[in-house]
């Protein structure tokens, strides 16, 4: 995710061809995130992608 600090979102691999919203962001980060931490003891995995400070998208699923 810190690969993605003041990118333009159509530059990253894997969300060139999205629409970034929030929840597609938080779906991407998901998938990329998740890769590393299967079979490492965690039941699962929540990111949260803030909009603003009352509102954020989020996507949470099982690492099993």
């Amino acid at each position: 995710a810190g690969s993605m600090h003041y990118r333009d979102l159509n530059e990253v691999s894997g969300l060139a061809e999205v629409n970034t919203t929030a929840e597609a962001v938080a779906s991407y980060c998901w998938e990329e995130l998740a890769k590393p931490l299967h079979g490492r003891g965690l039941e699962s995995l929540t990111v949260r992608i803030w909009e603003s400070p009352d509102a954020y998208a989020a996507r949470e699923d099982a690492l099993a």
